[in-house]
């Protein structure tokens, strides 16, 4: 894969023969690798895989004996909701089954959950297999820092979502 420059002069990825390496116009990559567990390495996917699994238990037993998060300080003291307001109706749709009315309280943890099942899904089928795992290392500050772009992009557009249609 390696990152060509578009026309509107951000950078693209594109695939290449040279598998396992983007790269950008400023010379940085971000090097990705499938390969098995080193020794002594710490084995993310069996870590995030329990630590998501006991999460999830712990939230819906809390829910089915009736203990609720607290009410948003941001909200009470701002009158305005936070990123995070409407999230925990999101995960409530979620668990019935309503994606639609999940996006519409919150599209933002509607999509990480969704992303983090992704991974579950990912680290059980490596951890059941075997399989290689994967591994992503950022050569330079090209890929952090479009990462961290991204992500502030994604909580103001989100942020505004959920002012816009605030219930």
């Amino acid at each position: 894969m390696e990152f060509t420059n578009m026309p509107s002069g951000g950078p693209a990825l594109t695939s290449t023969p040279r598998a396992g390496r983007a790269t950008s116009r400023s010379g940085s990559h971000l090097e990705v690798h499938w390969r098995p567990l080193a020794a002594g390495e710490l084995d993310h996917e069996r870590l995030w895989l329990l630590v998501t699994l006991a999460a999830s238990a712990l939230a819906a037993v809390s829910w089915q004996i009736g203990l609720r998060p607290p009410p948003c300080f941001f909200h009470q003291v701002t009158g305005l909701p936070c990123p995070g307001c409407g999230s925990t109706r999101a995960v409530v749709q979620l668990a019935q089954g309503h994606i639609a009315a999940a996006f519409i309280f919150n599209p933002l943890t509607t999509l990480a959950a969704f992303a983090l099942g992704t991974y579950c899904l990912y680290a059980t089928v490596v951890l059941a297999s075997g399989s290689p795992r994967l591994r992503l290392t950022a050569q330079s500050g090209l890929p952090a820092g479009l990462l961290r772009t991204t992500a502030l992009a994604a909580l103001v557009a989100n942020w505004w979502w959920v002012i816009a249609h605030s219930m």
